[in-house]
């Protein structure tokens, strides 16, 4: 992650996204300095609705002061993937940046992993999805990251003493309208912190947040989102205390987050076996051609040519061969982003790393025929 891809528009190696590819679409367009501290926007994922700016700045000092504190013991031990999963989780959930946290979060596992002498690539090369190869690390990690969603949102429910409706969702709007009427005042059948870890936490959460700044109304007594913030946070303050004794406080964290903590570790497991290929500059601009017309096929936007996609690939294999060899690889196992959507999933919260890794490899074996 460098100044230049924010700030100078390079894009070598680093062409991942509908808004890289489409200079047309106005978006957000975030500073060095605005990546450099958390953001200060209410962010959503695919209608999951990640944890509000007030809560982030003291989380965040929470999670790298974590991280600092077991740095001794990570250099002297073997990879620990307990943390290493309540790391991605926090990630996932926090948000922290404005922009790049998906590419960001895979760096700090990899230098995490490389701390206990690991090597580490959920990615095989800086084109994350839209180069992922055979075994669709990518797909599969946003896959696991809406069963955390599914899973945060149960266990919300639950800290209210309700019941998830069925099917359950993650998207907010949803969420608040069920609350709204069902009502979200806790009742006696309300689920705590595991491990005796409630009075910290609720501690912690009053030490932690930050005025409401523009968003003052959300957060009045009777709002529903109120409830589902202060849940949000108090829940990544729980992991920022597992973080300092994953082995004492894994067990309660695996039972309460069981399909999740099984796919993330079963990501994590594939991604140490897993090389990575840098792109160097010299071949970075036929490269980012190539990337630009698999993307265009997998967003739909224009009719798969595969004689201009091997001319592209051609172009790259005059120059670096192995890389060529990526690139030949993805034109015969891409999925287009309406194959990915057409993909069905069993039951999220009864899912395990191994369960999700055969569905995908099912749905890819029924889009090939």
């Amino acid at each position: 992650m460098t100044a230049a891809y924010f700030e100078a528009n390079v894009s070598v190696g680093q062409r991942l996204s509908v808004h890289d590819l489409n200079e047309e679409v106005e978006h957000h367009h975030p500073t060095m300095d605005d990546l450099a501290k958390p953001r200060k926007r209410r962010c959503m994922i695919s209608g999951f609705e990640t944890l509000h700016p007030r809560y982030l700045q003291g989380i965040s000092d929470a999670l790298f002061s974590a991280i600092d504190d077991g740095r001794a013991r990570r250099l002297r031990d073997d990879i620990d993937l307990d943390f290493l999963v309540i790391v991605n989780f926090l990630l996932q959930l926090m948000h922290i940046a404005e922009d790049g946290t998906g590419r960001t979060g895979e760096d700090m596992l990899v230098l995490l992993a490389a701390e206990a002498g690991q090597t580490l690539n959920i990615s095989q090369c800086g084109y994350r999805g839209a180069l992922e190869g055979a075994g669709y690390p990518i797909y599969y990690k946003a896959a696991a990251q809406r069963i955390l969603f599914f899973e945060v949102i149960g266990n919300f429910y639950k800290s209210l003493g309700l019941t998830a409706p069925e099917p359950v969702s993650y998207d907010l709007v949803k969420i608040l309208t069920e609350l709204n009427r069902v009502g979200s005042a806790r009742n006696n059948d309300a689920q705590g912190w595991p491990d005796g870890l409630g009075p910290t936490i609720a501690d912690t959460l009053k030490e932690m947040t930050a005025g409401p700044g523009s968003d003052s109304e959300l957060f009045q007594a009777t709002s529903a989102y109120r409830f589902y913030a202060e849940f949000l946070a108090g829940e990544l303050i729980y992991f920022t205390l597992c973080l300092q004794d994953p082995g004492r406080y894994m067990p309660a964290l695996w039972s309460r987050y069981p399909a999740s903590v099984s796919c993330c570790t079963h990501s994590l497991k594939d991604s140490l076996d897993r090389t990575y290929h840098p792109v160097t500059g010299d071949i970075g601009a036929p490269c980012d051609k190539a990337v630009a017309l698999i993307e265009a096929v997998k967003l739909g936007w224009v009719t798969r040519d595969q004689s201009i996609l091997e001319k592209a690939v051609n172009n790259i294999e005059a120059k670096d061969a192995a890389i060529a060899g990526l690139f030949r690889q993805e034109l015969s196992v891409f999925l287009t982003e309406s194959e990915k959507t057409a993909i069905a999933f069993g039951n999220p919260l009864t899912m395990t790393g191994a369960d999700l890794q055969k569905q995908i490899q099912a749905g890819v074996m029924k889009i090939r025929g």
